[in-house]
């Protein structure tokens, strides 16, 4: 059965080795190679640091497949730039649902490609020399800007590697991306349970694992788990802590019944109430109210 997938494929240490004058090359290769691969190639974006697509395909292993004909097919193309990829690209299903959240994000990074790619030219030109009434002018600021986020760049991959940053930076992003529905809330809930102790690293690699275990994650299956339910997904490949499962069982049968028939839509209906400046206290202090293995910081991560 072929699914939606996000696939990201990075240079090594996120290197912007692909200019923009390498794109147009390199595009068509994303084609071929998915054909070579055989997925179905739906959209794609070409970035500094790689590579941004989503695909129709089986599995993982025809993900893989599509991955290393990409590098095989793009090598020459960007050979002057001795760009060196990620062994492996990182992939993620995507749900049909958001699908078109998904693709305008790739838009998003075709357009901040595009804009970087001419700063990057501006940059470049020759300018006059500086004289004390042209350095507030927007060229010079915009040099100056981008110098400061490329040493922030390098600073943070110096003390926790590219991938760490990246993993930390799409960590960020998924937790303060509000949830479009009741079951990715309520598995961002129980990420935020299983991850107590262990972090969020852990819950990550195990994400597809826990998603067969707890049905989707959604409430209404998880709620009606029974004890023999319990014990299976005990028995799947998941951070196996039965106070914990139990936890997100009794989690989901409170979600049900919740007023509107939707914990999300009625803590959505709570926001008028509430102080976002302040991090919406009383809507974490009703969520650690009414869910177990919640404390306040847990609260306001859901």
């Amino acid at each position: 059965m072929e699914r939606l997938w996000f696939v990201a494929l990075d240079t090594v240490r996120l290197r912007n080795a692909i200019s923009d004058a390498h794109a147009s090359a390199v595009e068509p290769a994303t084609v071929d190679a998915a054909h070579d691969a055989g997925v179905q190639l739906l959209d794609a974006c070409i970035v500094g640091t790689g590579m941004r697509c989503i695909v129709r395909a089986r599995d993982r292993d025809q993900i893989r497949t599509f991955s290393r004909r990409f590098v095989a097919r793009v090598a020459p193309l960007v050979a002057q730039s001795a760009a060196r990829w990620q062994p492996a690209a990182r992939a993620c299903r995507v749900p049909e649902s958001s699908a078109g959240s998904w693709r305008a994000f790739l838009t998003r990074c075709r357009q901040a490609f595009r804009k970087s790619a001419t700063m990057a030219v501006e940059i470049s030109a020759p300018t006059r020399p500086s004289t004390a009434r042209s350095r507030g002018t927007p060229r010079t600021r915009a040099r100056k800007g981008a110098s400061l986020v490329r040493r922030i760049q390098t600073a943070v991959d110096i003390a926790l590697g590219g991938d760490e940053s990246a993993a930390r930076l799409r960590r960020y992003v998924a937790d303060h991306d509000a949830p479009p529905n009741d079951a990715a809330a309520f598995a961002r809930m129980c990420e935020v349970i299983f991850s107590q102790g262990i972090g969020f690293a852990v819950v990550a690699r195990k994400r597809e694992a826990l998603e067969r275990a707890f049905a989707g994650f959604a409430p209404a299956a998880v709620a009606a788990f029974s004890e023999s339910d319990v014990r299976r997904a005990l028995g799947e490949p998941i951070i196996r802590n039965i106070t914990k499962i139990r936890a997100c069982v009794a989690n989901a049968k409170r979600w049900c019944a919740a007023p509107q028939g939707s914990y999300l839509a009625f803590l959505a209906s709570q926001a008028s109430d509430d102080d976002p400046m302040s991090g919406w206290p009383a809507r974490t202090a009703l969520v650690q109210g009414d869910f177990q293995r919640l404390n306040d910081i847990g609260a306001r991560q859901t």
